[in-house]
């Protein structure tokens, strides 16, 4: 009888060690994952804060878009040193030939 016991006591030592490394695989994993997590949420606030800068110093190193006050867009300050060639249906179209259409 006294056989059994021991048997017993193996067993239950045994099982009771199958335990605890469970117990001690499941804090493992917990611990990787928190520290995953806390990896994640570390690079996500530095990424943030990268874009926040990336947006102010942007703001300040670039000027005014241009045409941002009225009248100044590139297009209005081009000055034409030739004047426009007439061509011949500018001058048919033209109300200073003295012509019209009833004349025709």
């Amino acid at each position: 009888m006294n056989r059994s016991f021991r048997a017993q006591d193996s067993q239950m030592q045994m099982q009771a060690a199958v335990v605890k490394q469970r117990q001690q695989l499941r804090a493992t994993m917990m611990k990787e994952k928190e520290e995953e997590l806390a990896l994640f949420l570390e690079m996500k606030k530095r990424e943030k804060e990268q874009n926040n800068l990336l947006l102010i110093n942007n703001t300040e190193e670039f000027d005014a878009p241009l045409g941002s006050k009225h009248g100044t867009l590139p297009i209005f300050n081009i000055s034409s040193s030739t004047p426009a060639r007439k061509t011949g249906a500018d001058d048919f179209l033209n109300s200073e030939n003295d012509k019209n259409d009833y004349e025709w």
